[in-house]
């Protein structure tokens, strides 16, 4: 991946995370019902930084968003929303998703490893269905 690439992520992502991913955060904190204080307080952050993410005056990681997940005990589902709202793959892609993300052009080096590996899965699971066919 390029420099150029990255800025372009990097501004295609901060497109998407001002829209969802602040409203995302905080319904799923409300959700848990935890005050951004108590959430800090999980995450060993301060008060301000989350709601720098809530306001969307700061930028989610995949990292960052894991972290928020195992704080709250979130489900693998919800991990996945919130990895989408701020223009991440989830982890668990369904084949929209997959085609969605594919038609981006570019996106973060673990994106397309998870990519792959589900576009490795789904082929596997429809070779195995033609054997089937076969037998």
């Amino acid at each position: 991946m390029t420099v150029s690439d990255c800025i372009i992520l990097t501004t295609m992502n901060n497109t998407e995370q001002q829209s969802s991913f602040p409203q995302a955060l905080k319904a799923l904190r409300a959700r848990y019902g935890l005050s951004q204080f108590q959430l800090a307080i999980k995450l060993g952050k301060t008060p301000s930084k989350i709601a720098q993410y809530e306001s969307g005056q700061r930028n989610a990681t995949r990292v960052g968003i894991a972290e928020i997940v195992e704080a709250l005990k979130a489900t693998p589902a919800e991990h996945d929303d919130l990895l989408m709202a701020a223009g991440f793959m989830p982890d668990q892609p369904d084949v929209p998703t997959l085609i969605e993300f594919a038609t981006r052009g570019r996106f973060p080096d673990d994106d397309v490893d998870i990519l792959v590996a589900r576009a490795r899965e789904i082929a596997e699971r429809e070779h195995s269905r033609s054997e089937e066919r076969k037998a």
